[in-house]
């Protein structure tokens, strides 16, 4: 098994709240083997928080850009798929996708 080193850059929207101490989940994967189709987010917390985008990239990888801008939801998954070529949101209230999951723990 490879495993292969990404970086996930996010940047906050301009209308976000001013700070958060909420827990950000991220979860994401692949259908292809080296190219990411899928970021769902997973908000904890009472601050609030609106993400602009995220983008994951890596070694010998495409980029690839998760336009959110919209409050993500306190307890709830969202995000986008498009591993079927088929570019979607889903919202998972009790679906916990089976992949990578970083914790962020920070301060805007």
């Amino acid at each position: 098994m490879q495993i292969a080193a990404l970086t996930v850059k996010k940047t906050t929207s301009c209308s976000s709240t001013r700070y958060t101490r909420d827990h950000i989940s991220l979860a994401f994967g692949d259908a292809y083997g080296n190219q990411t189709c899928y970021l769902y987010l997973y908000r904890s917390g009472y601050d609030g928080w609106k993400p602009k985008t995220v983008t994951i990239y890596g070694y010998n990888t495409r980029s690839i850009t998760f336009t959110y801008n919209t409050f993500i939801s306190n307890g709830v998954w969202y995000g986008f798929s498009d591993c079927n070529g088929a570019f979607s949101a889903f919202i998972c209230e009790h679906y916990r996708p089976a992949c990578v999951i970083l914790f962020w723990g920070f301060v805007l």
